[in-house]
């Protein structure tokens, strides 16, 4: 089982500075948001999250980060209509 210390150590060998455990399962993958220390706001492209499931930890492709997103928040990208 990998632990939050190995998780943040592979976050900080790709730039990022801490990790946070989303409260979701995607496809058996626990989901870790890596993220900056500071109080901006970093954006250095499309929002890739690391996965983790038994003893294998990898970054998410983009089509699986949009699939975790639609998870994480339900009714992302739908349209609303204004009465």
């Amino acid at each position: 089982m990998i632990t939050k210390k190995q998780i943040l150590k592979y976050a900080k060998v790709r730039g990022y500075d801490k990790v946070e455990k989303y409260d979701i399962v995607w496809n058996g993958y626990e989901v870790w948001h890596p993220g900056f220390n500071g109080d901006g706001v970093a954006i250095i492209g499309f929002p890739l999250v690391i996965l983790v499931k038994g003893n294998e930890i990898r970054m998410s492709t983009r089509d699986e980060s949009i699939e975790v997103l639609m998870l994480r928040y339900p009714g992302l990208g739908e349209e609303t209509e204004e009465d």
